[in-house]
């Protein structure tokens, strides 16, 4: 249990809350369970005592009525404490489950934003990149359109001397 608890409280620091939430859940029927137990061994304490009443006045008839009353009741009771236990523990995972669903759908729309904000970032950078690429092309054109007038300009004057 321990060890079940140290592993829900590294994932909630990690920030891994699906992870975590199922933990605490496990947690917490494992509690539950522990409670349940103990209920039980009261219950059957109780009727230990009521046994043990029944056996000191075993003769009078009005107390074997009253035992037989009381078993029915104690077995009732004790199928309606089982029947609940395991309604409450299976809702709780069930709590688990939504809150873990939710938790995964939180982080995967916090994840698709994140890429869709990076995917975003990278256009821009492929358009500024882009940019910056044309004008060096246009750079390198005009300085091959200055150089090519530039040795025109130096035949014409060669040919002229």
């Amino acid at each position: 249990m321990l060890d079940l608890a140290a592993r829900a409280i590294q994932a909630r620091m990690s920030n891994r809350h699906v992870d975590a939430t199922r933990l605490e859940a496990e947690l917490d029927v494992m509690r539950m369970t522990l409670e349940h137990e103990r209920a039980k061994r009261e219950l059957k304490g109780r009727l230990a005592e009521i046994l043990e009443f029944a056996a000191q006045h075993q003769r009078d008839p009005r107390v074997a009525e009253v035992v037989k009353e009381l078993r029915a009741r104690f077995v009732a009771m004790q199928t309606v404490h089982e029947l609940r236990h395991k309604a409450e523990c299976a809702a709780r995972k069930l709590d688990a489950e939504r809150h873990a669903v939710e938790a995964a759908r939180e982080e995967h729309e916090r994840l698709r934003d994140a890429a869709e904000r990076r995917f975003n970032e990278l256009e821009r950078e492929i358009e500024r990149l882009r940019d910056h690429g044309e004008r060096i092309i246009e750079e390198r054109e005009d300085d091959e359109d200055e150089d090519e007038d530039e040795d025109e300009g130096e035949r014409r004057d060669k040919a002229e001397l």
